[in-house]
């Protein structure tokens, strides 16, 4: 992992994987690059919980939940995936810890998450939702792009 820090952005790289802050008038956003959907996915929730919290955060215990969602595209999946992740962080003040992704891509788009969150996290911004705002999943060469807008 490389982060890279240019004033306000935030770059973080692991080969072709990628999230970076991008600039948003009044919320947060991120362009996300990873060289498969699943991985996709993953950086879009790592680079969520790293706009949300510092890195400093302390690991202590840790908790294993498994998520299964469905829907009828890869966009809405993504948006409700990454609000389901909201929604665990804030009931319980979890931050991420590890995460594994399988998606099956048929006509119904199906998640299956084991996410690993750990308790205590220093939280640094508040994120609302994940929204559909400029939302669109492209492939581009060898890789998967799309871009988050977070309202916060």
């Amino acid at each position: 992992m490389f982060p890279l820090k240019n004033q306000k952005y935030i770059i973080m790289w692991w080969g072709i994987n990628m999230f970076e802050e991008i600039d948003h008038t009044a919320d947060l956003a991120l362009q996300v690059r990873a060289k498969n959907i699943e991985e996709l996915f993953t950086e879009a929730a790592r680079g969520m919980f790293y706009l949300m919290f510092d890195e400093d955060t302390k690991k202590n215990k840790s908790r294993e939940l498994k998520i299964q969602l469905d829907s009828f595209s890869l966009e809405n999946l993504l948006v409700d995936f990454l609000n389901e992740l909201l929604y665990i962080s804030d009931k319980d003040d979890l931050a991420l810890n590890d995460l594994k992704i399988k998606i099956i891509n048929n006509k119904k788009k199906l998640l299956k998450s084991t996410i690993n969150l750990i308790k205590n996290a220093n939280k640094k911004t508040a994120i609302k939702a994940a929204t559909y705002h400029n939302l669109k999943i492209r492939q581009k060469g060898n890789y998967y792009q799309v871009q988050i807008t977070f309202d916060i």
